[in-house]
């Protein structure tokens, strides 16, 4: 494994926190190739530069580039055991409310502050009952090993991706595709997918534009047993029961002030959760009503925070730079701008 970095500038709170995992469960009395794991997690050093991590245990693998949010020292550097040795873990993503969750797992030894650790003990206290108590953004891979599983986590919304694929009898995974076309997963275009998409703008339910390649689709767990390689998906979030109809028919009636107080509450206790951090924070700001909300917010915590912008100075009708400064003037703070021409644009896009 490489050795833990520095943490390199500030991250945005309006941009999620992003890491990258990896891993591979291969048939019974197999182990996983730990060169196809190490060059998926190269695959994924964009999305961690700080620090990565390859583990085999038994015939699970799992590997990890991180990007250090949470409790930067080495006490945080993942693929993670549990302190009770039964879990293991990858993990990308925060858990805003981990402080909160180590209050209610009571007095105990911990490591280091990092949230990972946290989830980890949530798991071994509560196994699956922990996923609904977790407030944030989140893709993970946990190894159970005494009930013998691995569980594939992806957050309520799908804000962290998730795939994975059938491959050379083993099941792959990762967080971007690009990681499984690197441990050999075969590239191979559905015209019918990619249709989908262009005509559509998302290419339906869990399939991919890659045959064989499909996304643990939001709010769902994959669980894949160990045993027999079999995988069952199902839902552990559904937006629906979060709907309070008593409380919804309040807001309905209610005084418009109300209904602006209490949005502007929520706004505000959201963006102050997505400010824990161990390293500077910044914030993306375009200018718009959404983004300039976030970084007023932001302000009020932290008021020497930073603010990004893209500038496409070449294309006037796109080009939000000016609004972003008119902002940033606004709350004084300081804008960094990115400025890149369309053509520029285009090709990192296609690089």
């Amino acid at each position: 494994m490489e050795g833990h970095g520095p943490p390199r500038g500030p991250r945005s709170v309006a941009c999620p926190p992003v890491c990258g995992i990896a891993g591979c469960i291969a048939a019974p009395g197999a182990r996983p190739d730990r060169a196809a794991l190490e060059r998926m997690t190269a695959a994924l050093h964009h999305r961690g530069p700080d620090d990565r991590g390859v583990e085999v245990v038994g015939q699970v693998g799992l590997a990890l580039a991180r990007l250090a949010i949470v409790d930067p020292s080495p006490a945080g550097h993942q693929p993670m055991r549990s302190s009770g040795g039964g879990w293991w873990i990858a993990y990308n993503g925060e858990v805003f409310n981990h402080l909160e969750l180590r209050r209610d797992l009571g007095p105990r030894e911990w490591r280091g502050g990092s949230d990972t650790e946290t989830v980890l003990a949530a798991l071994e206290t509560w196994g699956e009952a922990a996923i609904p108590r977790c407030n944030g953004l989140f893709a993970w891979a946990a190894l159970d090993s005494a009930r013998g599983r691995v569980l594939l986590v992806r957050d309520r919304f799908g804000v962290k991706p998730l795939y994975l694929a059938h491959h050379d009898g083993a099941l792959w995974f990762a967080s971007e595709i690009r990681a499984l076309l690197a441990a050999g997963v075969p590239a191979r275009a559905r015209a019918d997918v990619l249709a989908h998409a262009v005509a559509y703008g998302w290419a339906g339910g869990p399939q991919t534009p890659l045959e064989g390649i499909e996304v643990v689709a939001p709010g769902s767990v994959v669980e894949v047993d160990l045993e027999r390689l079999a995988t069952r998906g199902r839902r552990w979030y559904d937006p629906a029961d979060a709907v309070d109809p008593e409380r919804a028919g309040a807001l309905g009636t209610g005084p418009r002030e109300r209904l602006a107080a209490d949005l502007e509450s929520e706004l505000r206790s959201a963006v102050r959760r997505r400010l824990m951090a161990d390293v500077p924070v910044g914030t993306m700001c375009s200018g718009g009503l959404d983004s300039s909300l976030v970084a007023a917010f932001a302000r009020e915590a932290h008021p020497r925070i930073v603010a990004y912008n893209a500038s496409v100075a070449d294309q006037p009708a796109a080009d939000e730079g000016r609004w972003a400064e008119m902002v940033a003037g606004a709350l004084g703070i300081e804008l960094r701008t990115a400025r890149m021409t369309g053509a520029e644009w285009r090709a990192g896009l296609v690089s």
